[in-house]
């Protein structure tokens, strides 16, 4: 009978100990989750972000773009905004104890338009054809530090021997509107010209590249029309643009050509110095 009581009070303490570890852990809190998360801009698309969720103790997420248009329950989401601007990202992270929100500044912008002409900058000859554009062979045209340079190689040849030289490459664009500048350097320039025309048809050596072939000129400058506002001057072409055109041209997809030319007599002191071609797309 003794050993019966033993027995039944042993069982009573242990049952009695396990309703109190049941019931502490009942009774003890589930932590709330501690929100966090960093990001990346995409290099290729600076308008696409991906999102990593370092939150702990996370169960479920609720992600908050700040452009009141993006919204997302994934736990690491990639967004991409529809225009440039520093928005508000937030972060709301949960679980059965509670929640916790995490917000940072993210800033994102239009991805940079592309420049149709190949290595604008001379960083060497490559992309470029260096060209006489007429039988006289006495245009002086070279690539070299970073520019390229158009001068004569006879400065007493006159009319009838005049320097016609320049640079071309082809480009191949999406139908659109083109615009198209680059800079420009003259010191003490006299009876001279340059041009920047636009073809379909590809320049032939020691022959012209004008409208005979159905080119286009977008840019030009000369002494007699624009005076001394270009023979002295180092700028933008655009900007100082005397020719009727406004730098812009209307093409459809396909490849065209792009020349600079420069021709006279008299051209300026170290030759017509060009640098930083460019033709954007415009809106």
């Amino acid at each position: 009978m003794r050993i019966i009581f033993n027995n039944l009070r042993f069982l009573s303490a242990a049952l009695a100990m396990a309703l109190v570890t049941i019931s502490c852990s009942e009774d003890e809190p589930i932590a709330p989750p501690t929100a966090s998360f960093s990001f990346e801009v995409d290099a290729a698309n600076p308008l696409s972000v991906t999102f990593t969720n370092t939150t702990e103790e996370g169960e479920t997420f609720a992600w908050d773009f700040g452009d009141d248009a993006g919204t997302s329950a994934e736990e690491s989401p990639t967004y991409t905004y529809a225009a440039g601007g520093t928005y508000t990202v937030t972060l709301t992270a949960n679980n059965d104890g509670g929640s916790d929100v995490s917000t940072k500044e993210v800033t994102v912008k239009e991805a940079e338009p592309e420049n149709q002409i190949k290595n604008g900058g001379f960083d060497d000859d490559s992309e470029w054809t260096l060209q006489q554009f007429n039988p006289n062979a006495n245009a002086d045209i070279s690539i070299a530090s970073g520019v390229l340079t158009i001068g004569e190689v006879n400065p007493d040849a006159g009319w009838g021997g005049e320097a016609h030289g320049g640079a071309w490459q082809a480009v191949t664009v999406e139908a659109g509107t083109y615009g198209f500048d680059l800079d420009i350097t003259t010191d003490a320039a006299d009876e001279f010209w340059a041009e920047v025309w636009v073809g379909d048809a590809e320049p032939v050596a020691d022959q012209d590249y004008n409208t005979e072939v159905g080119a286009t000129v977008v840019l030009a400058v000369n002494t007699w029309d624009c005076g001394d506002a270009q023979a002295t001057y180092s700028g933008s072409l655009r900007d100082n643009n005397c020719g009727a055109s406004d730098g812009t041209i209307t093409l459809a997809a396909g490849t065209y050509y792009v020349a600079i030319r420069a021709g006279g007599i008299t051209f300026p002191t170290g030759g017509v110095v060009i640098d930083n071609v460019s033709m954007f797309a415009e809106d």
